[in-house]
């Protein structure tokens, strides 16, 4: 006679086991956005001024700040 062992799982338990897997498993194939297109374009890297170390350049899009401040922002950033 075998011994078996005392299983005592609910139907929650085992239902959340199951999604848990089923998204473990979708979430293993690659996913479209992830992927680079044919047409991307190259990395732009900048270079660390004491290490030479070269690391992406990543912009927040502030370009357009205060657009009628330009030439003042620029002035006093330069001073």
């Amino acid at each position: 006679m075998t011994k078996r062992g005392n299983f005592n799982v609910s139907r929650r338990e085992f239902i959340e086991a199951g999604v848990v897997a089923s998204i473990g498993t979708l979430l293993t194939r690659a996913l479209p956005a992830a992927e680079p297109t044919a047409l991307s374009l190259p990395l732009i890297t900048k270079a660390i001024p004491s290490t030479a170390e070269k690391i992406a350049a990543i912009g927040i899009g502030t370009d357009s700040f205060r657009d009628k401040l330009r030439d003042e922002i620029r002035a006093s950033s330069s001073a």
